[in-house]
């Protein structure tokens, strides 16, 4: 953090101090908020088959930083199998309260979607394809904080 030095702003009057603008800029740091990086290909071109989990690391990577909250996902996929759908959660909380996307079309038609996602504990997610095999491509292009 930067130091800061008391300011005559205006008519001569100490308009702040080192220690308000302290305070100022360590609350403006601690804020969460979303922020959006270049795209980061987390999954490419890869078949994930039905049943199987596959775990991705979304945080220390692509200027995402450890203890990211959540990410910010946009993915195709083209499913194999009519009215098939894979989910995306945290990292072992694979359950149907979190989003699932559902196959109105079938390969070699593609799907494409956003989401925002909350992450586990140490930066992963799951993503578990359930009634047929899936390739999907995913990209993370923010995350929160």
């Amino acid at each position: 953090m930067s130091d800061y030095s008391p300011y005559n702003w205006r008519n001569n009057i100490d308009a702040t101090n080192q220690t308000r603008m302290n305070a100022i800029e360590q609350g403006i740091a601690n804020t969460p908020g979303m922020y959006f990086v270049a795209p980061y290909t987390l999954i490419n071109n890869t078949t994930i088959n039905d049943g199987v989990t596959q775990t991705v690391t979304c945080t220390g990577v692509g200027g995402v930083p450890s203890g990211a909250k959540g990410a910010v996902l946009h993915g195709i996929w083209y499913p194999y199998t009519a009215a098939m759908r894979f989910m995306i959660a945290p990292h072992g909380s694979l359950a149907s309260n979190y989003p699932q996307q559902i196959a109105t079309i079938t390969f070699p038609n593609y799907q494409s979607f956003f989401m925002i996602i909350p992450l586990d504990g140490g930066g992963q997610i799951d993503v578990k394809p359930t009634g047929g095999n899936i390739v999907i491509y995913l990209y993370m292009i923010g995350y929160t904080h």
